[in-house]
C-alpha cells in the first residue's frame, strides 16, 4: 500500500513540474533581437514577398502571408538559445507550428479575437516585428483590469500574447505597412 501511494505521489508531482506555466498573458519586448540578426532576418523577410499569398482568413484584411520551412534560416533564429534566453521567462519552449511571415497593406487589419489554443499546455503568440511604416496599432484588452491597451509596434519587437486569454486586434492602416513573423512557443 506504502509503495503504491508513493508512486501515485510521484506521478502527481511530475504533472505538477511538467504542467507548471507562466503567469504571462501579454508581453512586449524591445530590441528582441541583435542588431546584425535583425537586418539579417528582414533582408531574407523581403525576399519571401514575391510567394507571398492573399490571406484568406475572415477576420483579415488586406494581408498576404507565407510559411516559412522548418529547416528555414530565419525559423532557426526563433527557436535558437538566444531566443529561448530572451523567452525563458515564459516557461516555454518553440513549437511545431510553422513561422509565418505576414504583411499588412493599405487597410491591412486584423479583428478582435483571441488565439486559438492548439496545445494542451499554455501556448504563446509571438508577433515579431520586421518593419512598420504603418499608423496601425495592436490594441488589447487586459483579462484582468478590462482596460484597453494600445501600442505601435517597432522593427525589431516581439509582442507575445497567450492563447485563449487576452482578446486584442490591429487596427485598420491607412499609410505605410506593417511586416511582422508569427511564430509560438508553449
Amino acid at each position: 500500500m506504502t509503495k503504491r501511494v508513493i508512486i501515485i505521489l510521484l506521478i502527481v508531482l511530475f504533472f505538477i513540474y511538467y504542467m507548471r506555466e507562466s503567469e504571462i498573458e501579454f508581453l512586449y519586448i524591445k530590441d528582441f533581437l541583435p542588431q546584425e540578426e535583425f537586418h539579417k532576418v528582414t533582408r531574407l523577410c523581403r525576399g519571401y514577398e514575391p510567394k507571398m499569398k492573399d490571406d484568406e482568413l475572415e477576420i483579415v484584411d488586406n494581408r498576404k502571408r507565407y510559411r516559412l520551412a522548418r529547416n528555414n534560416y530565419v525559423t532557426n533564429v526563433f527557436s535558437s538559445k538566444h531566443t529561448r534566453d530572451k523567452l525563458k521567462l515564459l516557461q516555454a519552449n518553440p513549437s511545431d507550428t510553422p513561422v509565418e511571415y505576414r504583411v499588412y497593406g493599405k487597410g491591412g487589419r486584423m479583428g478582435w479575437h483571441c488565439d486559438d489554443k492548439l496545445y494542451l499546455k499554455r501556448q504563446y503568440e509571438i508577433v515579431y516585428t520586421t518593419e512598420n511604416t504603418s499608423d496601425s496599432r495592436t490594441e488589447w484588452i487586459d483579462p484582468i483590469t478590462k482596460k484597453l491597451y494600445s501600442l505601435s509596434t517597432e522593427p525589431n519587437s516581439a509582442l507575445i500574447v497567450r492563447a485563449q486569454t487576452v482578446l486584442h486586434h490591429v487596427t485598420p492602416i491607412t499609410q505605410g505597412e506593417r511586416k511582422i513573423l508569427k511564430f509560438a512557443y508553449v
